[in-house]
């Protein structure tokens, strides 16, 4: 008995002294970065996610950037030197090109971008910062209890394991629930921005480009002709990018449906354990 005792205040020396070594010049707690950050999302983040969220983070996240680069260096790359008007009139061409695309469809697609992962973001931030708050309360509960003695040793050298007490819970934590609450906020707002900027775009961008269009605007004199260049890209990316959009506002749907019949399912299951848990009443017929 006294062997395992020695054991077990050595091995709790020796997690004291883990704590407090530097490593490479950082302490274990401020190490949390990099391969630390994404185990964490990695563990946390399917918790109270479903598979529909982690398609929309992989699949068409990395096809939305992919699409928007393509079209940058191909539809829009150099695109307002090969506008071209007919006219002499210095300034026309400037005119006609700001008249004809007021709002640039490359600056468009990349602010909707941002916006729409924004809420992601903050959302993965807010996972971040719990785990490293429970990280530290869990250091601050250990040292406290070495430092009680022998006997805080012992329930130290156990406290690895107490400290699972929060994932063995799940969704009953107050954290956990505050999680998911932050995702489904996240994923609201997400299809908010995305069907404001589908709105946008529908109005503001047209799905047919004229190679040849008339400009009237100032300083040019009567009617100018004036020359689009890659009209049948600038077509194709502009319809390409309005079916993703409408297929994440599609998957965002989706995921706050399976969120909420999650969240049914586990009140269901909270009520039947309930149940199933209270105390048999007194003159029950099972009552012996």
């Amino acid at each position: 008995m006294k062997d395992g005792i020695s054991g077990t205040i050595l091995e709790v020396h020796r997690r004291k002294e883990e704590h407090r070594r530097p490593l490479g010049g950082e302490t274990n707690q401020t190490k949390m970065g990099g391969a630390g950050v994404v185990a964490v999302l990695l563990h946390r983040v399917p918790q109270h996610s479903t598979v529909i969220s982690n398609i929309w983070l992989t699949v068409l996240f990395i096809q939305r950037v992919v699409i928007l680069v393509l079209a940058a260096q191909t539809a829009w790359a150099h695109d307002q030197s090969l506008f071209v008007c007919i006219s002499q009139q210095t300034g026309c061409t400037t005119a006609c090109y700001d008249f004809l695309f007021p709002v640039s469809h490359i600056q468009y697609w990349a602010l909707q971008l941002l916006l729409v992962t924004a809420p992601t973001l903050v959302h993965l931030g807010y996972v971040i910062y719990l785990s490293r708050g429970e990280e530290k309360t869990n250091q601050l509960e250990l040292h406290s209890t070495v430092a009680q003695g022998e006997q805080g040793m012992l329930m130290a050298a156990n406290m690895q394991d107490g400290c699972k007490t929060y994932e063995q819970e799940g969704e009953r934590s107050d954290a956990h629930r505050t999680l998911i609450r932050t995702h489904t906020i996240s994923v609201v707002v997400k299809v908010i921005i995305e069907a404001g900027f589908l709105l946008g775009q529908w109005y503001l961008f047209d799905f047919y480009f004229s190679p040849f269009v008339t400009c009237t605007k100032d300083p040019c004199t009567y009617y100018t002709s004036c020359y689009i260049p890659n009209t049948i890209r600038k077509a194709v990316f502009t319809i390409i990018m309005m079916v993703v959009s409408a297929l994440s506002i599609l998957f965002n749907q989706l995921e706050l449906i399976l969120l909420f019949r999650r969240k049914r399912q586990h009140r269901k299951m909270k009520s039947s354990a309930t149940k199933f848990s209270a105390p048999i009443e007194r003159g029950s017929p099972f009552q012996k």
